[in-house]
């Protein structure tokens, strides 16, 4: 069957003035797919992704850290999964070329499943950041979230949240840049309530990235 696909990423990044002590970050995505099949079009997947990562420097190294996302997949069979969090950061290598950062947070989250039940899990929030290049900018990230607490009476492993984003940008003029990179999120609490489903998923994704007072 013929495959039709919609895939857009939008990036704002903003940080005030003074050596960008306060700042955040908002990003949205999403992709749409769906089979021709039998002469109708039949959705297969409905991925939605949005954030908001703000920040409030302290000093070189150290920030206080604020944040929330939201996502809705029909691939993992998510309805929403809404959470928000606080945290510190710290950043342990920064120098032409290169910078690398962590983060721990404390986080809540309310998950609904297409067909299922309100949960939520209070989790501890560990990131990891590295960023590459000077022009051409390559960016990691990785993230562990454990759950503390929670009422879905799975075990940790069976509750888990991890992600790895890949990302480059290159910039098009003074305040933007085209971006592309690679997301794989990990989660297994759909799988242990439908086993049918995979814990993983992931998805390429090209879009702008726009910074208003670069």
């Amino acid at each position: 069957p013929k495959i039709q696909a919609f895939i857009k990423h939008i990036k704002t990044e903003y940080k005030s003035k003074d050596t960008g002590k306060l700042g955040f970050i908002g990003t949205a995505s999403g992709l749409v797919q769906y089979a021709s099949i039998n002469n109708e079009q039949v959705l297969q997947r409905r991925d939605i992704l949005s954030s908001v990562y703000g920040w409030k420097t302290l000093d070189k190294a150290q920030s206080l850290i604020l944040f929330s996302e939201g996502e809705h997949s029909y691939t993992r069979k998510v309805n929403f999964r809404v959470t928000g969090g606080v945290g510190y950061k710290v950043v342990a290598i920064e120098k032409t070329g290169i910078k690398l950062e962590f983060s721990q947070a404390l986080t809540a989250e309310q998950l609904q499943l297409i067909q299922g039940n309100l949960t939520w899990s209070i989790r501890s929030s560990t990131r990891a950041k590295l960023v590459l290049g000077t022009i051409t900018k390559l960016t990691v990230t990785g993230l562990v979230q454990p759950p503390l607490a929670s009422n879905t009476g799975a075990d940790v492993w069976n509750n888990m949240v991890s992600r790895v984003i890949l990302q480059v940008e290159h910039p098009v003029t003074k305040s933007l840049a085209f971006s592309v990179g690679g997301d794989l999120n990990y989660q297994t609490y759909q799988t242990w309530v439908k086993p049918e489903l995979k814990p993983y998923d992931g998805f390429i994704q090209a879009g702008l990235v726009w910074t208003p007072n670069k």
